[in-house]
């Protein structure tokens, strides 16, 4: 099985782990890892005009929005599935993380909400280009 995004696992990818029970063939013998954290921010029409944003926050998954208050807490961290799973597909590689391209729009109100994937912290190159390709950016 190639690495997708659901059976990532950045340590094991970057040489970190040695896990002779891990072939291409064979089922992920562990719990998937959760190193991801999403981030959004929602912009108004009425926010544009100020130059800033209505709300931003974390992300997870249930479709919950989270204030930045404590980025330390552990209901902030996913899979890579999951962080997908609510930012979804289209997404450009910004340096460090990655971001929607187009954003969520209610055309009702103007609101606009685009989100942003982060990995974890202190991620080697190779990681993160193992990362870009299983989120389908060349």
């Amino acid at each position: 099985m190639p690495i997708g995004y659901d059976n990532f696992d950045p340590a094991y990818s970057a040489g970190i782990k040695a896990d002779a029970s891990r072939r291409p063939d064979a089922a992920p013998t562990r719990p998937r890892r959760k190193y991801f954290k999403v981030t959004y921010e929602t912009i108004t029409p009425e926010s544009a005009d100020n130059g800033d944003v209505e709300t931003y926050g974390y992300a997870i998954p249930g479709g919950w929005r989270i204030a930045p208050d404590d980025d330390a807490d552990p209901e902030l961290t996913m899979t890579l599935a999951d962080a997908v799973g609510i930012a979804g597909t289209g997404l450009q590689d910004c340096g460090r993380w990655f971001t929607t391209v187009d954003p969520d729009r209610d055309y009702a109100t103007g609101e606009e909400t685009y989100f942003a994937i982060h990995p974890p912290s202190g991620i080697t190159a190779s990681s993160y280009g193992r990362i870009r390709r299983a989120l389908g950016i060349r």
